[in-house]
Order: C-alpha cells, then sequence, then structure tokens
C-alpha cells in the first residue's frame, strides 16, 4: 500500500513531493515509499553513535524583506538513550542569526543568516548546502539533514492541523512585530497561560525579538520556539496524521511551495519514529549567544550593523566544546543551580579557581573559606536540594568526583539566599584543572 501511495494520489501529490525532495523523480519515490516498510530497520546518519543532527531553519519568503535571509536557525540534535531506564532526548540549539562566518565564492565574512540567501543567488540552488556548511563550522560537528520552510507553510501546516495548543510561560508584549508592510504591528502581547494559537499568532509568537518581561532574548526565543514544535507534535499525534491521509494530502499541498529537505520519506518516518514519544520535559532548549560569554556583540566597521564575533578570549575549541556538551548545559539551564564553593585548605585562590573552572551562565556560584576549621584531604559535596536537581550533582560528580553527602555541618553560616549545593575543598582539588570553558 506504501509502494502505491504516490499512484493512489495521482500525479499532483508527486509533483509536490517532488519539489519538497530535492525535485527528484516520480520514480524514486516509489522506491522511496517502498523503503518505508523497512525504516524500522535502517538508521540514520548518527544513530549508530548516538546522536542525529538536523538543520532546522525558517525563512520569510516570497512577499518578505529579505525573502531568503534564514530567520531562524536551529540545530535540533536527537539523542537515542544510552542506558536502561532513560529515554530519546531532543536538543534544540538557536544559532544566532548576526553571527558572522566565512562564506564561500569570495564572499569573506558575512552573517550567517546570509549563507542560504547567497547559496540561491543566481539560481544556484546552493542554499541549503552554504548553511549546512556555516552551521558545521561554528559547532565542530556533522550535520546530515536540513529542512527548511518559509513563513507561509508555516502558518498553513498549523491551521491545516486545526492550530496547537501552547503553554505561555509569562505575559509578554512586543512594539516592534514588523508587519508585511516594512513597518510595524499594533503592540502584540501573550497572555500566560494555555493558549489555543492559529498559524499566524503561532508565528507571531515564535519570531518576536523586542519582547518584555524576558521575552527578548535568543535564549527566550529558542524557548518559544521550542514550545511550537512540540506543539505541532503533540497535534500530529492526536489527530494520527500518520493514517489521517486527507490531512496527508493538504500538507503536502502546502509544503510543496513552502518546505525543503534532504531527507528521504523512509528518513522522515524513521526521525517521526524517535521523536514521537519525547516527554515535553526532555525537549531542550539551548542559546548560542552573548550570554555564554562566548559571543560577544559587535559593529561592523564597514556597514554600522550589529554583529556577533567569538569573544577575544575564546577559541574556536571552546564553542566547540560548548555545543559538544549542550545537553548538560541546557539541563543545567532547567535547574538554576546555586553553587557555594569553600576552601579548606591552605592555597590560597583554590575556591575561585575551582568556581571558574566550573562556573557556567547557567550555575550562579559563590565561594569562601569553610568555616569548620582543620584542612580536609578529601573534597565533600554537599546536597542541599534534596534530590530534586539531579543533573547539577551528576555534572558536579563528574568534574571534581567527591564524596557525597547531604548533612552539611554549618549550615547556619551558608549564605542567602541558600545554595542548592556546598562543595567543601579538600587537598586533592589542588590538581583540579577546566576542561570546559568559562561560559559565565
Amino acid at each position: 500500500l506504501l509502494t502505491l501511495f504516490p499512484i493512489i494520489y495521482g500525479s499532483r501529490i508527486v509533483a509536490s513531493l517532488g519539489k519538497i525532495f530535492n525535485g527528484k523523480s516520480p520514480f524514486s519515490f516509489i522506491i522511496s515509499f517502498g523503503q518505508l516498510l523497512t525504516s524500522d530497520s535502517r538508521h540514520l546518519q548518527g544513530e549508530e553513535t548516538g546522536e542525529v543532527n538536523l538543520l532546522l531553519l525558517g525563512i520569510g519568503g516570497e512577499g518578505h524583506e529579505g525573502a531568503l535571509l534564514t530567520d531562524t536557525m536551529m540545530l535540533a540534535t536527537i539523542r537515542k538513550p544510552q542506558h536502561d531506564g532513560e529515554q530519546v532526548e531532543l536538543s534544540l540549539l538557536s544559532i544566532p542569526r548576526d553571527l558572522i562566518v566565512p562564506l564561500p565564492a569570495g564572499l569573506g565574512l558575512r552573517k550567517i543568516n546570509s549563507a542560504y540567501a547567497y547559496g540561491e543567488l543566481g539560481g544556484k540552488g546552493l542554499g541549503a548546502k552554504w548553511a549546512t556548511e556555516a552551521a558545521e563550522g561554528i559547532t565542530g560537528i556533522s550535520i546530515p539533514y536540513y529542512a527548511l520552510v518559509d513563513f507561509s507553510g508555516f502558518k498553513k501546516a498549523i491551521d491545516d492541523l486545526g492550530g496547537i495548543d501552547v503553554s505561555v510561560e509569562r505575559t509578554f508584549t512586543d512594539s516592534e512585530y514588523p508587519d508585511y508592510q516594512h513597518g510595524y504591528l499594533p503592540t502584540i502581547k501573550f497572555v500566560q497561560g494555555l493558549q489555543h494559537m492559529d498559524g499566524e499568532r503561532a508565528l507571531q509568537f515564535a519570531r518576536s525579538r523586542h519582547g518584555t518581561n524576558g521575552e527578548g532574548s535568543d535564549f527566550a526565543r529558542s524557548r518559544r520556539q521550542a514550545k511550537i514544535l512540540a506543539g505541532m507534535k503533540e497535534r500530529i499525534l492526536k489527530l494520527n496524521v500518520a493514517t489521517n491521509l486527507s490531512t496527508i494530502t493538504k500538507l503536502l499541498e502546502n509544503f510543496a511551495d513552502h518546505f525543503r529537505t534532504n531527507l528521504e520519506p523512509w528518513e522522515m518516518k524513521r526521525v517521526y519514529d524517535l521523536t514521537r514519544s519525547v516527554p515535553q520535559a526532555n525537549i531542550l532548549s539551548l542559546a548560542l549567544d552573548p550570554t555564554t560569554g562566548l559571543l560577544c556583540n559587535d559593529i561592523d566597521a564597514a556597514t554600522a550593523a550589529y554583529i556577533l564575533t567569538r569573544c577575544p578570549n575564546v577559541s574556536e575549541a571552546d564553542v566547540y566544546r560548548f555545543v559538544a556538551d549542550k545537553f548538560t548545559y541546557a539541563k543545567l539551564l532547567k535547574e538554576a543551580p546555586r553553587l557555594q564553593i569553600q576552601n579548606s585548605t591552605k592555597l590560597n585562590g583554590l575556591a575561585q579557581r575551582v568556581s571558574d573552572g566550573l562556573a557556567t551562565y547557567y550555575m550562579e556560584t559563590s565561594v569562601g573559606n569553610y568555616p569548620g576549621g582543620g584542612i580536609l584531604t578529601e573534597t565533600i559535596l554537599y546536597d542541599l536540594a534534596g534530590g530534586i536537581k539531579p543533573e547539577t550533582l551528576k555534572y558536579l560528580q563528574e568534574k571534581l568526583s567527591p564524596l557525597t553527602r547531604s548533612d552539611y555541618p554549618y549550615p547556619d553560616q551558608l549564605p542567602q539566599p541558600r545554595p542548592d549545593f556546598v562543595v567543601v575543598l579538600g587537598t586533592d582539588a589542588t590538581t583540579f584543572s577546566t576542561s570546559t570553558p568559562e561560559t559565565k
């Protein structure tokens, strides 16, 4: 039946599929849809090593200023369970559009959001290739797959699904949201709580860049986009779209002019199979932005445009390590831990050095001397959070290999607000060396 799908639904659907999947022939689709029957036994690139990477791109499309500039660039990583009892996790790492990267063909340094546009100029059809290569150069990882959608396709897909339900984390407004005539809409507002959104409303929620109440950062934007993707996933599962041929037909016809990917049909089904049961808690958002300490704001001397570059003291390897540890950092961000490091040794500056090695933007740290007197030979980690911040506990255990306790002996001498964890450094910590960038 799957092999006959293109024939049953006629030449119009086949033509739609040809546009979506890089202009491949109808015959290739009969083969590809036949392979859906065996997709469970076939693996995506990266699956054997545990992580599958896809580059998600969003562009304005026809009728929008800078139609081919990528408004959204996001590295999606599907991590398969590594141990018994674990579930699939999905990381969504937002790459800022103003980040400067080298482009081919003698173009030199340009904003990364222009990579796709320059690759498409003159009908070259290299946009996805150039955007992917630019993202690979920044992240240091191989990205074999991409998927691109424009604003019209995004809106219509959500409308075809009957809208989606999205939990708005906090109320915010945006008085600088662009209209479709090179101006701004009247102030848009989102109210905290569960909201049912149509395509236009969902696009505003995902794109807003100048929100109040902490919603104006790249990170806040990436979290909202993750909520949209999760809402679409839940709606697709609820409607059982995979067997709803009417909805499939509408989506395919919509996507024909608004969606592009290099995923084969069987690969798309494999992605769906891997991610369909990912719980909301396992969808992790992170942004590669100035808050990490890796990127710095700058002004292009030639154009006076706002740009982002690597900070002067940050190496390419520092950024690569951050990206490689994105799941850890995203989990720390969700837990927002407070940490105090206390020095029981006579080595001046040890607590600060260890703090600098452990600290990230996602962990609030302070230092002090251990009030107990005496020099400890072994470092002790006190979990005062009562086990409710397991990812931070795991992170500290991996970095310091300390003894772990829960009964800190001098609670009255702790700073306020009370830390979630206290690390008391022993003489074994004098050999501590940083293996991660100082992203604080």
